[in-house]
């Protein structure tokens, strides 16, 4: 979704290439791929607490792009225990969205596509006090396969 919020069509980004010209930051830290620039470290969605999309006259503290800046901050703890898991499936398809379907309604919708492989993605996260009102924890697990 983030992705879909900077990029637009072409290959490129806010003013800038699209790989290259953007500033990946998660807390504080770049992460962004030293060689071609596209994010290098991938979050688990539900670990980040806010994502700000930044550009044009941003303070030298954001140096080194010529696009847009997308700085994420990730969950911290909080004084009440909590946690949440979650399991997404998508298995191969059948019924209307097989591949052999696509036939029928390319002419209409070329960009209608199937999924054709199976995706299984398993996350948790728990956070809350080691001593309360002054030090908490936060941590996510992620298992993900295509």
């Amino acid at each position: 979704m983030l992705w879909l919020l900077i990029f637009s069509n072409e290959g490129t980004a806010y003013g800038a290439s699209r790989e290259t010209g953007i500033a990946w930051i998660a807390d504080g830290i770049n992460v962004s791929d030293p060689n071609a620039g596209a994010v290098w470290v991938y979050l688990n969605h539900n670990t980040i607490g806010e994502a700000k999309v930044m550009a044009v006259d941003l303070p030298a503290e954001y140096g080194n792009f010529t696009g847009a800046v997308l700085n994420l901050i990730t969950k911290c703890g909080k004084d009440e225990y909590h946690g949440k898991f979650e399991f997404d499936f998508q298995g191969k398809p059948r019924g209307f969205w097989r591949t052999t379907n696509h036939d029928a309604y390319f002419d209409d919708f070329p960009g209608l596509t199937a999924p054709v492989t199976q995706c299984v993605d398993i996350n948790a996260q728990v956070g809350g006090p080691l001593t309360r009102d002054k030090l908490w924890f936060y941590t996510g697990l992620q298992w993900m396969k295509d």
